[in-house]
C-alpha cells in the first residue's frame, strides 16, 4: 500500500466526486457526500480543510468504500506553453509531483481541451542584467561597484540592487557572464490574489546565502580562480532559461529539485517542428554572443550545468569555467572554480 497523497477537503470531494457520489448539503465545516449502491446509501462527512490529517483521510477512504490506491501519490503530469522570440510552443508532459491540478490550475489556459500551464510568456520573462563593474589589478579584483548610480524605481528595472539592462553594456566594454539557470519565486512578484507574475531580475536574494547576497559578498573570491587580465570589466547575470521552471511561488519554501529539473529540461529541448531548431537554448546563445564575454562562469546548478557547457563548448565560447550557484554554495565556502 502506497502513501497517500497530503489533500484537501476540496480536493477529496472532487475525487468522490468522480468515484459516482454527490454533493448533498453542507454541514458546519463538512460537506457531505453520498453515493447510492443499490438500495443502500454510503454517507461520507468531508472537512473542508485545507490539508486533512492522515488519519482522517483514512476514515474517508474507507466510508467511501474506495481502493486506497486512489488517494496515493500518482505523478501529476501536465503540459507548458512557453513564449520565444514571438513564437509559443508546447511541451509534452511534464512530472511535477508533487502539486496538484488544484495547486496549478488558475495559471492554465486550456487549448483543444488540453491544460498548459501558462507562466512561461513574454510578460513572465526575467531579463538579464548588467550588476556590477569590476576593476582587476595584479589578477584580483580591487573595486566592485554598481552599474546603476540611482535606484532601480528610477533606473526602470525592478531589482533589489543597482542593476542596469544587460544590453546598455558598451559593446567596448570587457564582459565577464555569469550564468544561472532559471529564475526562482525571489525573481517575482507574486499576486495571490490577481494570479499574476510579474518579473523582477536574476538573483534577487540579499542574505548572503542566497544568490544575490552570495554574489555581492563571494564575486571577488570566486573570480581568484579565473585567471583574468588586468583592467575593467562589466558583470552580466543571465539565466539560460529565463523562466521560472522551480514554480516555486507554489511548492513553498523549499526548493522541490525534481519540478525544476524536469520543467527546465523540458523547455530546453523544444523544438521548432518547422526548422527542428531548439528555440530555447539557440536564444541563449543568440545572447550570450550579443554580449561578446571575455570570460563565461557557468554556475548553474550540478544538474543541469552540463547542458549548458555542452552548448557553449560546441558554439565555441572561450575561457569557460565551471562553479557552484551562489544560493548556499558560494557563502559556505564551496567558491572553487575549474575551466572547462
Amino acid at each position: 500500500m502506497g502513501k497517500v497523497k497530503v489533500l484537501s477537503g476540496k480536493e477529496v470531494c472532487l475525487i468522490l466526486l468522480a468515484h459516482g457520489f454527490e454533493a448533498v448539503r453542507q454541514k458546519g465545516s463538512h460537506a457531505i457526500m453520498q453515493k447510492q449502491i443499490g438500495s443502500s446509501t454510503i454517507t461520507v462527512p468531508v472537512p473542508q480543510h485545507k490539508e486533512l490529517k492522515a488519519g482522517t483521510l483514512t476514515s474517508i477512504i474507507s466510508q467511501a468504500q474506495l481502493s486506497h490506491s486512489i488517494f496515493e501519490n500518482q505523478p501529476m503530469n501536465i503540459r507548458a506553453k512557453v513564449y520565444c522570440n514571438g513564437t509559443n510552443y508546447y511541451t509534452d508532459e511534464i512530472d511535477i509531483s508533487s502539486l496538484t491540478i488544484t495547486d496549478v490550475k488558475d495559471y492554465c489556459i486550456q487549448e483543444d481541451n488540453i491544460d498548459y500551464l501558462n507562466i512561461f510568456q513574454d510578460q513572465h520573462v526575467v531579463p538579464d542584467v548588467w550588476r556590477y563593474n569590476i576593476k582587476v589589478y595584479k589578477g584580483k579584483v580591487t573595486q566592485l561597484l554598481p552599474a546603476s548610480l540611482i535606484s532601480y524605481k528610477l533606473n526602470g528595472i525592478d531589482s533589489n540592487f543597482r542593476d542596469r539592462s544587460a544590453s546598455d553594456v558598451s559593446i567596448e566594454s570587457k564582459v565577464i557572464l555569469l550564468v544561472l539557470e532559471s529564475p526562482h519565486k525571489s525573481e517575482y512578484v507574486h499576486d495571490e490574489v490577481a494570479m499574476t507574475l510579474k518579473p523582477k531580475a536574476p538573483a534577487q536574494g540579499k542574505s548572503p546565502s542566497d544568490a544575490g547576497g552570495g554574489i555581492k559578498t563571494h564575486l571577488h573570491n570566486v573570480l581568484k580562480g579565473i585567471n583574468l587580465t588586468d583592467g575593467c570589466y562589466s558583470l552580466i547575470i543571465c539565466n539560460p532559461i529565463p523562466y521560472m521552471c522551480s514554480l516555486g511561488f507554489l511548492t513553498g519554501k523549499k526548493l522541490n529539485k525534481n519540478i525544476r529539473n524536469n520543467v527546465w529540461e523540458a523547455i530546453w529541448y523544444l523544438q521548432d517542428k518547422n526548422s527542428h531548431q531548439f528555440v530555447i537554448r539557440e536564444d541563449f546563445v543568440r545572447r550570450c554572443k550579443s554580449y561578446s564575454p571575455e570570460y563565461i562562469l557557468n554556475c548553474c546548478t550540478t544538474e543541469l550545468s552540463c547542458f549548458v557547457n555542452s552548448i557553449l563548448i560546441r558554439n565555441s565560447f572561450n575561457n569557460l569555467y565551471q562553479g557552484y550557484h551562489p544560493a548556499s554554495n558560494w557563502n559556505v565556502g564551496r567558491r572553487s572554480v575549474k575551466r572547462v
